[in-house]
């Protein structure tokens, strides 16, 4: 099945998203709390018996899960191989889709750097102490950078972030994506894969 880039990388956040909801349904929570009372004089074994009977198997949908991470790694295997081979050619440069998402997350990594050292508000006041009769220490607290320097440094990786965030998009809109069927829209029965299936069909 072809499809763009754009609706391919949609359709792998909502594999993400249900493979994480799946997975909670098949395994439940890592850990139950039970609760109850005893004597003081009592053993707690018999509650700790009571609690471990609550316990329940994993469900019997874990193959519909495993089937579901399937077709997210050949997803994101195709996803990748994609984004290796289609070029933007912009400015007499040409960039791939995979190089221009490690220039944006680099940038990130940047402006992420940056408001750390943005002081928002108004800066804490001085802080005055006694150090005797005639004189009192004074602790002030002040930002290490320059702060309107800095926010023309903030604007200027956001404004190039946003750039890279445009070109991205119109290639993602502009990509065809091949997928296999059981991958983009499986039929009844298609749901494991032909990987899983094979291996489910010998248990």
């Amino acid at each position: 099945m072809q499809m763009k880039l754009a609706q391919a990388l949609s359709l792998r956040k909502e594999l993400v998203g249900q493979s994480q909801s799946s997975e909670l349904r098949v395994f439940g929570s890592p850990m139950e709390v039970y609760t109850g009372r005893v004597g003081k004089a009592d053993s707690v074994e018999a509650a700790v018996a009571e609690a471990n009977a609550r316990s329940v198997p994993p469900s019997v949908d874990l193959a519909k899960h495993l089937g579901m991470l399937a077709r997210l790694a050949c997803l994101e295997e195709v996803i990748n191989a994609v984004n290796a081979e289609s070029r933007t050619e912009e400015g007499g440069n040409a960039f791939t889709i995979s190089a221009l998402l490690v220039q944006r997350n680099l940038l990130k990594k940047t402006l992420d750097a940056a408001r750390l050292r943005q002081f928002a508000g108004r800066l804490p006041a001085a802080q005055r102490t006694s150090a005797g009769d005639q004189f009192d220490d004074v602790k002030v607290q002040y930002p290490a950078v320059q702060q309107a320097p800095l926010l023309e440094v903030i604007n200027a990786l956001s404004m190039a972030i946003r750039n890279i965030d445009d070109r991205i998009q119109r290639l993602n809109w502009q990509v065809d994506v091949d997928l296999p069927d059981w991958v983009a829209a499986p039929s009844p029965g298609q749901e494991l894969g032909p990987v899983l299936a094979g291996i489910f069909a010998g248990r």
